[in-house]
Order: structure tokens, then sequence, then C-alpha cells
């Protein structure tokens, strides 16, 4: 079982020194990293200086920076915040009303809702958050997800501030994508769960609508690398001089789950076997099948899929949703159902939802090599 979490003491500054106490979070880790991440303005120059000075200190002796610090251990560091460009990392709390700044962020009814988004909480344990995504919301930057949940996390107790330590997403989902997005509310969640991504000990399983009829299982091998000035991934040409990119090796698993009778438009579920940014995207239009509605890779639109009704044929996003997710150890699996729109748009392409979760939840139980039971659905 993975250990919870105690409050930190926030630093106290007396006679030009501030003292810490050391939190789960911080425990077991390097004196030199512990205050690196700590007061993240303060040059690490200036750290090994203070700690070779004999300034920082271990429970009132002097301590090196390689020595490892332990819960209740307390670290007396110089009074940094009166430098003018070193002030710790300040603890997340919501902005005041007067001065602007993000909108509130309020948890209720199993969701965390901040401006018009509601972002629905499927899970929750000491160790880690996961919530279902909405389609536009991106996970980094200026008002993003990442910062909402540390805002949230902090309101509700959910996480207490310490040195080394602040929530954040395990894995990273597309500002488009929707679905199963995991955040870590401890260290010991962050390792965990980032272990098993960097090992591939985990199924991940994406809905998504193409374009055309796909008639049986793909296997796409094809290398991507990322063109950042156009903001698109780009596979690697079978022939002819590839561009002057970094290209990697990737793999994504491709599985038929049903289409529209005039072959249109199919619903997928595809498995990206390696985490390239805009894996499934690049490889379902290098295939022919780009995603209806992503105008990045080529998609058309979905006036194209023969008798859509006038409000479908008005969407112009596309749905690529990370519907499944499934660790080995620990041994644990989620589903996020998709958002009102899409179950819509689902249901008057392809008719009966129980079908079509009979046919996933087949798809994901014989390609989850994590699962210990059979994976269940939420659609």
């Amino acid at each position: 079982m993975l250990k919870p979490f105690v409050k930190a003491v926030l630093p106290v500054y007396t006679a030009g020194m501030a003292e810490l106490q050391v939190a789960t979070d911080d425990d077991g880790r390097r004196v030199d990293r512990v205050l690196r991440n700590g007061f993240p303005g303060v040059p690490p120059g200036a750290i090994a200086g203070a700690i070779r000075r004999g300034e920082v200190r271990l429970n009132d002796r002097k301590v090196r920076g390689d020595v490892r610090v332990r819960e209740g251990d307390r670290l007396s560091v110089p009074d940094w915040s009166n430098t003018g460009r070193s002030r710790r990392r300040p603890p997340d709390r919501a902005p005041s009303p007067r001065h602007g700044g993000p909108p509130p962020v309020r948890v209720q009814d199993g969701a965390i809702h901040a401006g018009d988004w509601r972002i629905g909480i499927v899970d929750r344990s000491d160790d880690w958050l996961v919530l279902n995504k909405p389609p536009g919301l991106p996970v980094h930057g200026n008002e993003a997800l990442d910062d909402m949940v540390r805002r949230a996390a902090a309101a509700q107790g959910w996480w207490r501030d310490s040195l080394s330590f602040r929530p954040g997403p395990v894995h990273r989902l597309d500002a488009g994508t929707s679905g199963v997005q995991l955040f870590s509310l401890s260290t010991e969640g962050a390792r965990t769960l980032t272990e098993e991504l960097r090992h591939r000990r985990v199924t991940k399983m994406y809905l998504a609508v193409v374009a055309g009829s796909i008639p049986r299982r793909m296997e796409i091998d094809r290398r991507l690398a990322y063109d950042r000035q156009r903001r698109r991934a780009v596979v690697e040409p079978t022939t002819g001089r590839p561009p002057a990119l970094r290209f990697a090796s990737a793999r994504t698993s491709v599985i038929p789950v049903t289409s529209t009778a005039d072959g249109s438009a199919s619903l997928v579920a595809a498995f990206p076997r390696t985490g390239r940014t805009h894996q499934i995207r690049a490889h379902l239009a290098a295939e022919g099948l780009p995603l209806i509605g992503d105008e990045t890779y080529d998609g058309p639109g979905w006036n194209t899929v023969a008798g859509s009704r006038e409000r479908l044929a008005e969407r112009k996003r596309m749905m690529l949703h990370a519907l499944f997710i499934a660790f080995e150890q620990p041994q644990v699996a989620w589903s996020a159902p998709l958002q009102p729109g899409d179950f819509r748009m689902v249901r008057e392409l392809f008719g009966d939802p129980a079908g079509i979760v009979r046919r996933l939840e087949e798809v994901a139980t014989a390609a989850c090599t994590a699962c210990g039971r059979a994976a269940t659905i939420h659609l």
C-alpha cells in the first residue's frame, strides 16, 4: 500500500534564517535536491555555496548536500526570500478576485469546476487523482488543468505543501483529446505510476471516429517525428530523403469496433504501444484513415458523413477519447465516459450504445496485459 502524505510545516523566518520541517513527500531525498525543488529561484551554485559554508543545517548540525533527509527532520536555510530574486515557491492558493487571475476552483457533485469547465473525477486516493478531461482544455499552460488541480487539491486537503512535490500530471493528453488523465497527489504516487508508464506496463485504449472503413485489425509500425514549427507529427517516408527531423519508433494497434452502413465513418479502438506526440492521429492519417474533423492531419469535415444530421454536420472538432487505462502494479484500471455531445454523436452514427460497450469490453480485455479481470468500460 502506498503511504499517505502528512502536513508539511511552512518556513518560519528568524534571525535571517528559515526553518522548515521535512514532510513525507521530501523523505529520502538529498538535501541539495530538496532545496533546489523548494527554492527554484535560487541558483544551484548559491545553494551549494550555502551548504559548503555551513549555512544549511539539518537538525541544528552542518550537513553535506548528498545527505538524505527523513520525515520530521528540521532544515535551517538562509532567508533567501529577502534577496528579491529567490523567493520560495509559493503554496497554491486561489487568487484574490480583486486582482483578477484564473477563475475560482471548487469541487462539487463529483467534479472540479473552474469557470465554464467541468472536469469529472473518476477516482481519487491519497496518491493519485483520475480525471475525465474535457476536449479543448490544455493540461499545461496558463489557466490549464494542472493549475486547476493544484488549487483544488490544496483547498480540499488532498495535498499539503512540501518542498519537493506539487501535484502534477503523470502523462499528458493533447488539448483536443478528452478522457482519462492521471495526476499524482504524492511523491510515491508519481514514482509508482511514472515507473509503470516508463516500462510500458500499462494498457491504454483510445476511442476515435475516422473517415472510411477498416475491415480488420491493423498494426501500424512507422517512425514519427514532431515538427515544432508546423505543430504536427510527421511519419517517416518509405521512399526518398526524410526531412531533417529526429524520428523515433512508434507503434499503434487499431481495432475496428463498428462502421456506418455506407462505410463513410468508423468507430475504432486504438492502442498506442509507444507514447509519441499525436501518435494515433498521425498514424491513422498516414494509413488513409484520418480522424473526422482533425484539420491538422487533413481529416474531412463531419458534413462528409453520409446521412449525418444538420447538427452533426456543423460539428467542428475531432473525437479522440482516452477511454480506458490499466496498470500492472498496482493493479488498477479506470474508464472515463464520453462527453455528452460525443455520446450523442456516437449513438446517432453507430446505433445501440450497449452493443458498442460489449464490443469495447471484449477488445479491452483481449488487449489488456495489465488487467487481472475483465475490463469494465463506461461509455
